[in-house]
């Protein structure tokens, strides 16, 4: 878990540096846990209690269209994933957060975090930035997703490496709001040595 924990404050520290009894505290609400690819961390329908800060692999964010979930986003590694309207308003959302991989990630309880700001301002300050990261994080994900699938999914390879082995022609589609057959017809033609 230190391991984890270290890589995390690095990884904060780029954005604010902050004090070392403030990761002490946090540490203490912190659970490590692990998933498996498809495992759900936050069902649709329920009230969102929890951020997770993601260790190691990718998890996907599902929003209804037509009755049911599509993909609309992927997170990775560094990323904090949580359903942000529900954790604000504590009401129930039909967003739903899974696994795309096997991962490991930070829980942290949104009661713990009040604690944590009541005693460490500075940790506020720090939310309020992460926020800002993962809404930037967001924009530039939904700029790829903007494009043509032809251009987009390079692009998205990139900013997502090895994601291509947990996805499927559903999920592109999903993702960049295109057709079934565009996915594999683009797909096909990659395969096929075409550009």
């Amino acid at each position: 878990m230190e391991t984890y924990i270290k890589q995390m404050k690095e990884d904060y520290d780029s954005i604010l540096p902050v004090s070392e009894d403030l990761y002490r505290s946090i540490s203490l609400f912190l659970d490590l846990k692990r998933r498996k690819r498809g495992e759900v961390l936050k069902p649709s329908g329920s009230v969102e209690t929890l951020s997770r800060y993601i260790c190691e692999g990718y998890v996907g964010i599902y929003y209804p269209q037509k009755e049911e979930l599509h993909l609309r986003y992927v997170l990775s590694p560094t990323d904090t994933v949580f359903d942000m309207h529900s954790y604000l308003s504590e009401e129930k959302s039909l967003v739903e957060i899974r696994a795309l991989t096997d991962i490991l990630f930070f829980e942290f309880p949104k009661e713990a975090e009040i604690q944590v700001v009541s005693h460490f301002p500075e940790f506020a300050q720090l939310g309020i930035l992460i926020n800002h990261r993962i809404q930037q994080r967001l924009d530039r994900q939904n700029a790829i997703l903007r494009m043509d699938f032809k251009e987009g999914y390079p692009a998205f390879l990139q900013s997502h490496p090895g994601i291509e082995f947990y996805l499927k022609n559903w999920d592109w589609a999903s993702l960049f709001q295109c057709s079934l057959r565009t996915v594999s017809r683009v797909l096909n033609s990659r395969k096929g040595g075409g550009s």
